[in-house]
């Protein structure tokens, strides 16, 4: 988690950099262009994110959360890239079956512009439930590795998240286990309703809950009601 501050934006936001990073010959970036689970905006996740999140390490995620990401993702993005030693880019949008459908390269000086146009790609291929009401959701497993958010709010509802409509309107939720690639990160159950001591038992605690101060979601690290092992229906 070492960083170097990079400097700081007029909003008073600091700007971090990876110190291994730092000290490499030069840095690419990776990372998937997709739909945010906290707000919505012309740039949301993908090489602007992980250069000023991801990049940043807790410190700088900590900050972006904290100011405001709609507009602080692409003002930190560029803050940094003209301070750090990134040279390229490889933005990814997968379909609805997380497979790979779009692979571009990108110069730093386009990854604003990159960001854009393939978040409007992303967005045609996000999976949905061909439901826009269910009194009951029922999910096998959340995980980091499916969703920064555990489970994606832009498939269960961004309403959970921000307000407004509801639509879709999925009444409950259960999510029944976590993926062994979260590492026993649980980020999202507090979206369910309902959920299991098996994945109760999964959980590590520390790396959650700092998962949720750093990103301000402490309504996603709230653990529902659960079912012991003897109860019925799930085991």
């Amino acid at each position: 988690m070492d960083t170097v501050e990079l400097g700081q934006l007029p909003s008073g936001a600091h700007v971090y950099f990876d110190a291994h990073a730092a000290r490499a010959d030069a840095t690419i970036v990776v990372n998937r262009v997709k739909a945010h689970t906290a707000f919505r905006g012309d740039i949301e996740s993908g090489l602007c994110k992980m250069t000023a999140i991801g990049l940043g390490k807790q410190l700088g995620a900590e900050q972006i959360h904290a100011y405001g990401l709609k507009e602080h993702i692409p003002l930190a993005a560029q803050f940094s890239l003209e301070r750090n030693n990134v040279v390229s880019g490889l933005a990814l949008v997968e379909n609805a079956a997380h497979e790979l459908a779009v692979v571009r390269g990108s110069l730093p000086s386009a990854f604003l512009d990159t960001d854009r146009d393939l978040l409007k790609t992303a967005n045609a291929l996000l999976p949905r439930i061909p439901f826009d009401h269910l009194h009951l959701l029922v999910v096998g497993w959340l995980g980091k590795n499916l969703s920064g958010s555990g489970m994606d709010y832009n498939v269960v509802g961004m309403w959970r998240r921000i307000g407004g409509e509801r639509i879709p309107d999925f009444e409950r939720i259960v999510v029944l286990d976590i993926t062994d690639e979260s590492d026993g990160n649980g980020l999202g159950v507090g979206i369910a309703d309902f959920t299991t001591r098996r994945l109760y038992d999964k959980l590590d605690m520390a790396k959650m809950y700092m998962n949720g101060l750093t990103a301000g979601a402490l309504e996603a690290i709230k653990i529902p009601s659960s079912w012991t092992p003897t109860a019925r229906p799930w085991k």
